[in-house]
């Protein structure tokens, strides 16, 4: 199983700048923030399709 609950390690960040380190969470960030608002607006519920087609 991998990581069986721990954090993992992100080598790739430890030698790198703040800014980078920042820039790189918050891609991951809203990549997720993007993923679960198509699911959201793709499950067929009213009020979030509604709010969707709204904007």
């Amino acid at each position: 199983m991998r990581g069986q609950g721990k954090p993992l390690i992100r080598n790739d960040l430890i030698r790198t700048s703040d800014y980078n380190i920042v820039a790189a969470f918050g891609a991951e960030y809203r990549g997720y923030v993007l993923y679960y608002r198509w699911q959201g607006t793709s499950t067929g519920s009213t009020s979030s399709a509604a709010s969707w087609n709204d904007r």
